[in-house]
């Protein structure tokens, strides 16, 4: 049967793809975490050092223009991970509402590594690399020597159970990929992760993710805090909600969903 292979895996084991075109954009800089605060949906300027949310960047319509982990590195900084290939026009994005502040945005996606790794063993293969990653909530990250891990959406394996996932970012190396395999991790092709994406209802970069829709429709409730003040978008997402103009292409959330 198409795509079992991997289906099966995640009770078990873990199936591994690479990410490596993933948009990563460092924000540093003394007024880097108010800005970002005021230009995207989740409550984000209180995080601590080491702390991450999930977040939405949005148009003034609110619609997306990526979903984004918000990790907050302390004196590095704030590193935005977003979607396939979204590193350019992420970057070129933020810089439009960059006037006086001082900020400073890096993109980084063409350096380093990136790969997700999703099931039952996944925890504890990616604690090998990086320490405490077994333990991390709903979108928190755990960083050592270089490498980041960030607890992303679950998997779903063919007989409905649900197994964790993350995402894995080496700053600097190119081989995070090669690690995970050395580690246990089995690696799967593009398809085949898609198959697994698909089964456990994540939106997708390129499908969903796009501007025609808006977190509401996705179910995206943890990338939104309804009680911030304002941001980019914050009128029509907060409207939307309030009279349930959700729309006819709202999808069923794939985990972490609960409205805050």
């Amino acid at each position: 049967m198409a795509h079992a292979t991997p289906l099966r895996l995640l009770p078990d084991g873990a199936a591994l793809w690479a990410t490596d075109a993933r948009a990563r954009v460092a924000v540093v800089g003394s007024d880097a975490r108010g800005f970002l605060h005021r230009m995207s949906t989740n409550k984000v300027q209180d995080l601590a050092a080491g702390e991450g949310r999930l977040n939405a960047l949005v148009t003034d319509k609110g619609r997306f223009v990526d979903l984004v982990h918000h990790l907050d590195r302390g004196v590095a900084g704030v590193l935005l991970v977003g979607g396939r290939g979204r590193g350019a026009a992420l970057l070129a994005w933020l810089d439009r509402f960059i006037f006086t502040e001082d900020i400073d945005l890096r993109e980084l996606s063409d350096v380093g590594s990136c790969a997700e790794i999703a099931g039952a063993r996944a925890p504890a293969i990616v604690d090998a690399l990086v320490a405490g990653a077994a333990a991390l909530p709903p979108w928190g990250f755990a960083e050592q020597d270089g490498r980041l891990a960030v607890r992303g959406f679950d998997r779903c394996a063919a007989s409905g159970v649900r197994v964790p996932s993350f995402l894995v970012v080496d700053l600097e190396r190119p081989a995070v990929l090669a690690a995970l395999s050395a580690a246990g991790a089995a690696v799967i092709d593009d398809a085949d992760a898609e198959a697994l994406r698909i089964a456990a209802g994540v939106p997708g970069e390129g499908s969903e993710i796009v501007e025609a829709y808006n977190p509401l429709e996705l179910a995206l409730h943890d990338a939104i805090h309804w009680g911030k003040g304002c941001y980019i978008g914050q009128e029509v997402i907060a409207r939307r909600d309030t009279y349930a103009k959700v729309g006819a292409k709202a999808l069923q959330g794939p985990h972490h969903v609960a409205k805050k």
